[in-house]
């Protein structure tokens, strides 16, 4: 999962996306249920520096330390008159080893099957079954953290020349 924050009516850049439906068949079906019969969608997205996105733990640790706290929600916006104390905050922040610090998450790895098992029976044979994802999680490092918060302080200002808000969710 991932947190998008964008510039309110950031110009758009439009792709056309070609269906799964092409892509294994050849040609598209009519009654895709993906597509409907058109062989693709337009794709869009805010154009190139008009959004900036983050995992769900690295924008929570960015917002906590931007002083625009969240808790579980992860959605909210940065109106124009907020932007001079979030960039004041901004400013705090990566002058504060102890505020980066208390962030820092490290890396870790949890390896298939590690959510149980459960038994399956195949002409009375049972098979356990080991449940759950290989997850890797990256962590957060003091340089990633930094990274992040200036990301979120150049789209920040380039919203500040266009008049804008940033939302994010």
């Amino acid at each position: 999962m991932s947190v998008t924050f964008t510039i309110t009516n950031a110009p758009e850049v439009k792709t056309w996306c070609e269906c799964t439906c092409v892509i294994n068949m050849g040609q598209p079906i009519p009654d895709c249920p993906i597509c409907k019969g058109k062989g693709g969608h337009i794709y869009q997205e805010p154009a190139p520096g008009y959004s900036v996105d983050l995992a769900n733990e690295s924008a929570r640790a960015v917002l906590r330390l931007i002083g625009l706290g969240c808790g579980d929600d992860l959605w909210g916006n940065i109106d124009i008159d907020e932007m001079p104390y979030v960039r004041r905050r901004i400013l705090m922040a990566l002058n504060s080893n102890v505020s980066i610090e208390a962030e820092l998450k490290p890396a870790s790895h949890t390896p298939g099957g590690h959510a149980g098992i459960r038994i399956e029976h195949h002409d009375n044979i049972a098979e356990i079954v080991h449940m759950g994802a290989r997850v890797h999680n990256a962590g957060l490092s003091s340089e990633r953290i930094r990274r992040h918060i200036h990301s979120i302080d150049r789209l920040i200002e380039l919203a500040q020349r266009e008049n804008q808000p940033i939302t994010f969710g």
